[in-house]
C-alpha cells in the first residue's frame, strides 16, 4: 500500500537529514536514507504479506506486479492499446541500478492502477526488453547514473526506435546538476525528477502521463491531419542529423519547469515566428532549415526549442545578459543564406522570420511555463522588428 511505502521514504527523509545535522557527508547521509528507507518498507512489506495470506489477494495488491528482472507481462493483452490501459493501466519499464528503487516504482504504479510494470537494471537489458516485447511500452522510467550505458545515452538510442519516438521518458534520478538536466532533455526526455522523490506526487506524475497517453489516443486522427499547418513541413524531434534542441512542446514546458538556481535565474525565453509572404502560399515551406539555423547559433550554450503551430517557435536558453532579438534576426538570415541549397529554399520562397524579445521566466514552478511562453508570444506579437530572409 502506498501508506506503508510513505512511511519508509518518510522515515529514510528524516535519517537523512538528521545525518547532515549531525555533521556527516552527503554521500554517508543518502546511504543512512537508502538503508532506513528500505528496511521500513522491507518491514511494512512483511506485516502485508502475512495479513494476505489471511484473507484474499486482489488483482490490485502489489504482490501482483512482475517483480523479477527477466519476467515479462504474463497476461493476455487486448489487441486495442486503450483498452489495454482501462484495464490494466500502461505498461511500464522501469530501469534503474538500485535495487530499492526498482521494489518502490511497481508497488507506486500499481498504486495507480498500473499493475504492468517491468525493471531492469541496466540499460543493455532495457534495450532487450524493448526489442523482445510483444507490445511497446507506454511510459519509460530512467536512471541517470548507472554503469556501462547512463541513462542519457540509453534515453537517446530509445528515441531512435521509431516505434518509442514520441513515448513519455521519464528521467528518475540523484543527478542535480544542470548540465545533466540539459543533456537528457535534448537526448529526448519528457520529463526529469530528481531523488529522493515524494511518493504522492511521482504517483500523480505517473496518472498525469496515463491520462495523457489515453487523451492523445482519442486525438491521433486530428493530431494527424495537420490541422492549421498546411503552409509548413515541420520536422520532428530526433529527426534531424545534428540537431538535438528541437523537443517536444510538453518536454520544452518541463524543462522550465525543473529548472532551479543559477540557471533559473540565466534563463529566457524568445519566440520565433516564420511568415509567409501576403497571399503566397502555393506550396508547403519546410521549416527544417530554420531549425538546423537557430541549432548553429547557439552551440556555445544551453538551448532548446519546440514548434507550437503556424509557423512559430519557442525557444529556452540561458545568458547574463538578454539577446538583441533584432541581431539574432540578422544571424538566423546570415545561417539560412550559407546553407546553400538547403536554406536557400526557405530565401527564395520569400518568407520572413521574426525574433520576439527575450523573457525571463519567473520563480513559481506551478505558472512558469505557462506564463513565461505566454509573455514571449505576446511581446513577439507586438515587436516590430522583422528580419527578410530572402536578399533583395
Amino acid at each position: 500500500m502506498i501508506a506503508f511505502v510513505a512511511i519508509g521514504i518518510l522515515a529514510g527523509t528524516l535519517s537523512f537529514a538528521i545525518a547532515l545535522i549531525l555533521g556527516a557527508s552527503f554521500w554517508f547521509a543518502l546511504l543512512l536514507y537508502s538503508l532506513v528507507g528500505a528496511a521500513s518498507v522491507l518491514g511494512a512489506a512483511v506485516i502485508y504479506v502475512f495479513r494476505g495470506k489471511r484473507g484474499s489477494r486482489g488483482a490490485d495488491t502489489w504482490q501482483d506486479v512482475p517483480l523479477a528482472e527477466n519476467d515479462g507481462p504474463s497476461v493476455p493483452e487486448p489487441e486495442l492499446p486503450a483498452a489495454y490501459l482501462a484495464q490494466r493501466g500502461m505498461r511500464i519499464l522501469a530501469v534503474d541500478d538500485d535495487p530499492i528503487i526498482l521494489g518502490l516504482i511497481p508497488r507506486i504504479a500499481a498504486e495507480i492502477g498500473c499493475s504492468d510494470t517491468t525493471i531492469s537494471s541496466s540499460g543493455a537489458q532495457a534495450l532487450s526488453f524493448l526489442e523482445q516485447s510483444s507490445r511497446p511500452f507506454d511510459c519509460l522510467l530512467l536512471d541517470i547514473n548507472m554503469p556501462g550505458m547512463d541513462g542519457i545515452e540509453l534515453c537517446g538510442r530509445i528515441r531512435r526506435i521509431p516505434a518509442y519516438r514520441d513515448t513519455p521518458i521519464i528521467m528518475l534520478t540523484a543527478m542535480q546538476d544542470f548540465d545533466f538536466l540539459d543533456r537528457a532533455f535534448r537526448a529526448g526526455a519528457s520529463d526529469y525528477i530528481t531523488k529522493p522523490f515524494d511518493v504522492i506526487a511521482f504517483g500523480t506524475c505517473l496518472r498525469n502521463v496515463q491520462d495523457r497517453i489515453l487523451l492523445d489516443q482519442v486525438d491521433t486522427p486530428v493530431k494527424d491531419a495537420g490541422i492549421g499547418d498546411a503552409g509548413w513541413t515541420v520536422p520532428a524531434p530526433g529527426s534531424l542529423p545534428g540537431v538535438e534542441s528541437l523537443i517536444e512542446h510538453e518536454a520544452l514546458q518541463n524543462y522550465l519547469v525543473r529548472l532551479s538556481g543559477v540557471a533559473l535565474s540565466q534563463a529566457y525565453v524568445m519566440a520565433v515566428e516564420v511568415q509567409h509572404p501576403a497571399g503566397l502560399m502555393d506550396a508547403p515551406v519546410a521549416l527544417a532549415p530554420v531549425v538546423v539555423a537557430i541549432n548553429n547559433l547557439f552551440t556555445k550554450q544551453p538551448c532548446v526549442m519546440s514548434y507550437i503551430g503556424d509557423g512559430r517557435f519557442v525557444l529556452v536558453s540561458s545568458g547574463v545578459n538578454l539577446p538583441d532579438s533584432a541581431g539574432l534576426e540578422r544571424a538566423i538570415e546570415d545561417e539560412l543564406h550559407g546553407m546553400g541549397g538547403f536554406g536557400d529554399a526557405v530565401a527564395d520562397s520569400g518568407v520572413t522570420v521574426s525574433v520576439g524579445l527575450a523573457v525571463r521566466p519567473g520563480r513559481d514552478r506551478t505558472h512558469r511555463a505557462k506564463l513565461a511562453i505566454e509573455n514571449a508570444l505576446f511581446v513577439s506579437g507586438h515587436h516590430p522588428s522583422v528580419s527578410k530572409v530572402a536578399r533583395g
